[in-house]
């Protein structure tokens, strides 16, 4: 009866064209690089985009419980010199403890330096987890490419 029924649902969900959720697909990321100042550095700015029924822990989390799924950027192909996370909303809970969120759209700051002799793009990856009210999401890793002038 119950592998009937989970097949049932399995052939309602598929045939409906609906794919399974995951962080990249309920989180986007975009980003826009400013000139190169004097010492080389590059400010590039990271628009987040979560939809509505997500959020993702922000940087810092505040609980180290959930250090490993609080959002980090990283680079390559270029130096990461200084980042800045926004702050986060704080969620009062009294059984996993306090922690900060993301919600809706959030930008990252971030100074880079193009390593010497680089030529091409930069990638860029924000590991993140969305999480709805119901279940978090496995946590992800989504890639943007950057063109630093």
């Amino acid at each position: 009866m119950f592998r009937t029924a989970t097949l049932i649902w399995l052939a309602l969900v598929f045939s409906a064209g609906a794919q399974p959720k995951t962080t990249e697909t309920v989180v986007k990321v975009s980003a826009k690089a400013e000139k190169p100042s004097a010492d080389g550095t590059q400010t590039v700015v990271f628009t987040v985009r979560i939809d509505n029924a997500y959020h993702l822990y922000a940087n810092p989390v505040k609980n180290p419980d959930l250090d490993a799924a609080q959002t980090k950027l990283t680079v390559t192909g270029a130096e990461l010199v200084k980042v800045e996370y926004p702050p986060g909303k704080l969620i009062v809970d009294k059984i996993v403890g306090d922690y900060a969120v993301y919600e809706g759209e959030i930008k990252i700051t971030a100074r880079v330096r193009k390593k010497v002799g680089a030529t091409g793009p930069v990638e860029s990856t924000i590991k993140c987890q969305a999480c709805s009210e119901k279940a978090c999401l496995p946590i992800g890793n989504i890639k943007t490419r950057i063109e630093l002038p």
